[in-house]
């Protein structure tokens, strides 16, 4: 006897709303449509500021009167790419001394240096492996 075939067919999802936690098992075709992310907004802390990704992939940060002690991260849902957005207030001239240690920059692991005019804004990539965070920066745009 030959072996039986059997073909499964996976229902077209029309909303999602009422599932808290839904799963594609299979790829995602948008149709020709596009997909976006909501950007979080990050509260500034001269201490330290955190970042939390469970909250979103996307997060853009605006320096408050002052330097940043530390910038974190936290909860990573899974992992992933991440961006961060940061920009300088109209005073500018600030600067973050310490990274979360679990960043791995680019350029020989040598953290960026910040632009720093007023209102500057620089973008952070980060991919997350599960465990590090590598990242890439963009600078300085106009």
């Amino acid at each position: 006897m030959g072996a039986k075939i059997i073909h499964i067919q996976y229902p077209i999802i029309t909303d999602i709303s009422t599932d808290p936690n839904p799963q594609l098992g299979n790829h995602l075709d948008a149709n020709g449509y596009t997909v976006g992310f909501d950007e979080q907004t990050i509260s500034y802390n001269s201490g330290t500021t955190t970042v939390n990704w469970n909250n979103g992939q996307k997060a853009s940060l605006t320096f408050g009167a002052g330097n940043i002690t530390t910038l974190a991260f936290t909860n990573p849902p899974k992992a992933g790419n991440f961006l961060l957005k940061i920009k300088q207030d109209s005073l500018g001239s600030r600067i973050i001394t310490n990274w979360d240690s679990k960043i791995k920059w680019a350029n020989g692991g040598i953290p960026p240096t910040l632009s720093t005019a007023p209102n500057a804004i620089d973008i952070l990539s980060f991919y997350f492996d599960g465990t590090d965070y590598f990242a890439v920066p963009s600078l300085d745009f106009q």
